[in-house]
């Protein structure tokens, strides 16, 4: 879950942020038949409330650890570098499916960490590898 607006939810109400996170889970409880138990705050935005009402609301929150700024670059040539200069295992990467040149650099990205040994996995796959439980209010990084 990524809100519906995508508004900083640290400056919303408590209703606000609680109407937000509902409404899309709704939805992608329609799309898909899967409910979210994890959201990602827009903008990494959160503070201590914030973690209560995540808590409140079911919701464990997952932040990246790697930033593509492809939202900022947007230059498959640059974007490139931005993440395979700096990328660890077990790293979350932020990539927007907003931009062609993020898809571009995705194309070249994948192939080359798998090329190095990574392996693609997805949050909550990666934590139940590593017996991390997910834990409603909690906030996740990396494993």
């Amino acid at each position: 879950n990524h809100t519906w607006n995508h508004e900083r939810l640290t400056q919303l109400t408590d209703e606000e942020v609680l109407s937000n996170i509902q409404e899309t889970d709704l939805a992608i409880s329609e799309a898909s038949g899967v409910h979210p138990f994890l959201i990602r705050p827009p903008y990494a935005a959160y503070n201590k409330h914030l973690l209560k009402l995540m808590k409140k609301s079911g919701k464990a929150g997952l932040f990246w650890y790697n930033d593509s700024l492809d939202w900022k670059l947007r230059d498959a040539q640059q974007i490139i570098p931005q993440v395979l200069d700096s990328v660890k295992d077990r790293d979350i990467i932020l990539m927007h499916d907003l931009y062609p040149s993020t898809y571009e650099a995705a194309a070249v990205i994948i192939p080359e960490l798998i090329k190095r040994g990574f392996e693609l996995k997805t949050v909550s796959g990666m934590l139940e590898e590593k017996n991390i439980p997910l834990i409603s209010g909690q906030r996740y990084r990396h494993s």
